[in-house]
């Protein structure tokens, strides 16, 4: 049988003065005389470094050691795991230098390995051993601290860690011990109040980004300053509205204000300076119209305040009062006490500009500018008086809410004090912003068309309303909202619902129904049957009581959205008292927030 190796065992055979017929035997020694006379057809094997020990020196950097050089290696790489598991060259080394590498890419807060790889101009080792570094996160930087009044100074800061969870600020009294004074979970907040203080005391603070199992090293300690008068960089205005409301505002430059009462006086302050002292007002609104300001908002404020800064500048707010309300951009920060809308974009594509609204709705008519206070002295269920539209279902729902939670409704729309407002809806969980101007419809210049102003003169139903005809089918039409049920309206500002058939609910189940809702502060609706033998047919009413006259029944209060008397069984404000028997003869089903 002829080959290529029979041939070649001959040639070696020859060459080494044999006989032919050895040839077969020549395999293993071929093989070593191969090694001996042509090295260039094998390399030369090249050891793995030994000993690698890797140290984490701050949350970017690791340095990586090895103690013995690898004989015949002209240089080493260094390779590190990425997410994926695999290897990622991160640089080299040469043997002219020492055994030693300093990786300056590495991720924060991270568990890292490391390998390397000896080699020369001909091959490479196989990689060494792992060697585990763990980063820690990454410090906050530029820390301030300044003074807004002698019981409040405030702290900012700017967060590096995108794998942080929150902040742990702590404080020193005297140069003493440090100790805790908040851990903030969330990053969008990068503000701090600390109404802990006092005048006669020296404080220092630090601040560490946090996650929950780590913390990063504290930044250098930073002792609270005064801040610059707001008057050399911006323009804070106070005025009143509407009788009662105070308003703030803050535009230009940059503006630090602190608000505080003080018994029956509001204090305004800045700079360390008493911008305004007021008598109590209803309510307050502050507004950032530009400029990078810095808002806080003491506990002892028990009024309902309003914070907006909607189009304007990089504002950080802080809040320790029981009662705020704080519609922000992107830009802004929020810490503390109250209830926060971060709006991303408006909808309808409308601008976070000021003054900037969708167009009234198309069959809106004749309109004329409200000029009124959103809330007055609401929201109360007499607020609530439909006009010439069929949205009985969205109205009653809004009279369940005022009668039930009113602080939940009343955090549902802002007025910017630019001629617009916000409402806010929900789609599933995500919320809908709708801008809306303050142009109502009228008939004949004068009476309102659609849903009516309440009894104090406030507009957030006629305001609500308006929104709600853009939101319900981006139609932006009064008549896209005729007709509906009112579980759309609950899950429409993020409310789940449940409901009960009350033609066929046993008197305890209806009972259970109702009064279980309002003794926990939840809403209850009900709908009327077509053929209503004591309320208005095919129609909403709100639940707004429940009790048992003398004799143990059970007696509901139900409410006409309308605000007056739908039938001869109705108030002139549109209420009724009905048995069980004229619940279930009268109504349909019932919908309550869940």
């Amino acid at each position: 049988m002829e080959s290529h190796d029979l041939d070649r065992h001959g040639l070696w055979a020859r060459f080494l003065g044999l006989d032919e017929r050895h040839a077969d035997e020549l395999s293993e020694l071929e093989a070593r005389t191969l090694m001996s006379v042509a090295p260039e057809i094998v390399d030369d094997p090249i050891a793995a470094p030994l000993g690698l020990a890797a140290v984490a020196t701050g949350p970017t950097t690791v340095e990586l050691r090895w103690p013995a050089a690898v004989s015949s290696a002209t240089g080493y790489k260094v390779m590190r795991a990425d997410a994926s598991g695999g290897l990622t060259h991160v640089g080299t080394v040469s043997c002219d230098s020492s055994l030693a590498f300093t990786d300056t890419s590495a991720p924060s807060n991270t568990e890292i390995s490391y390998q390397i790889i000896a080699f020369n101009d001909d091959t490479q080792s196989a990689a060494s051993s792992a060697a585990l570094a763990t980063t820690p996160l990454d410090v906050p930087v530029d820390v301030r601290a300044t003074i807004l009044s002698d019981d409040a100074i405030q702290l900012r800061w700017q967060g590096t860690d995108a794998t942080a969870t929150g902040y742990l600020i702590s404080r020193s009294l005297e140069g003493g011990a440090w100790a805790n004074v908040v851990r903030i979970d969330g990053v969008e907040e990068s503000a701090f109040v600390d109404t802990t203080v006092s005048s006669s005391k020296v404080y220092s603070y630090r601040v560490q980004a946090v996650t929950s199992t780590s913390a990063s090293a504290a930044s250098e300690p930073v002792t609270p300053q005064e801040p610059e008068p707001a008057s050399a960089t911006g323009t804070i205005e106070v005025s009143t509205r509407f009788a009662n409301e105070s308003v703030v505002t803050l535009s230009g430059g940059e503006s630090s204000i602190s608000v505080a009462a003080a018994g029956a006086t509001l204090r305004i302050m800045s700079g360390g300076n008493v911008v305004s002292e007021i008598a109590m007002p209803s309510a307050l609104f502050i507004y950032d119209r530009g400029g990078n300001n810095a808002i806080a908002i003491d506990a002892s404020v028990s009024i309902r305040t309003t914070i907006a800064s909607v189009g304007g500048g990089a504002t950080s707010i802080s809040s320790s009062a029981s009662d705020v309300s704080v519609w922000i951009d992107t830009t802004d920060s929020f810490s503390g006490i109250g209830s926060v809308h971060s709006i991303g974009s408006l909808a309808g594509g409308v601008s976070m500009d000021a003054g900037d609204a969708l167009p009234n709705p198309a069959d809106a008519g004749a309109t004329r500018d409200a000029n009124a206070s959103l809330w007055g002295t609401g929201p109360t269920i007499e607020d609530v008086n439909q006009g010439a539209v069929g949205d009985c279902y969205f109205l009653a729902t809004l009279g369940a809410f005022a009668a039930s939670s009113r602080r939940f409704i009343a955090d549902r729309a802002v007025d910017l004090g630019d001629g617009t407002y916000i409402v806010q809806f929900n789609e599933g969980v995500d919320p809908v912003y709708v801008r809306v101007s303050d142009d109502l419809s009228t008939t004949n210049g004068t009476r309102y068309r659609f849903a009516r102003p309440g009894e104090s003169g406030n507009v957030w139903v006629p305001i609500m309303e308006k929104a709600f005809a853009y939101f319900r089918t981006g139609a932006n039409t009064y008549s896209s909202i005729s007709g509906g049920w009112m579980g759309e309206v609950f899950a429409a500002f993020g409310v789940a619902s449940s409901s009960i058939g009350a033609s066929s609910a046993s008197e305890t189940a209806l009972f259970s129904f109702v009064s279980a809702a309002l003794a926990s502060g939840k809403g209850v609706t009900f709908g009327t049957t077509v053929s209503s033998p004591t309320l208005v047919g095919g129609h909403a009413y709100t639940v707004t009581a429940i009790r048992r006259d003398a004799n143990g029944q059970a007696i509901y209060t139900v409410r006409n959205p309308w605000g007056v008397s739908g039938t001869s069984a109705e108030d002139s404000s549109g209420y009724a008292e009905l048995s069980y028997a004229q619940m279930r003869s009268n109504f349909t089903a019932g919908v309550r927030a869940a």
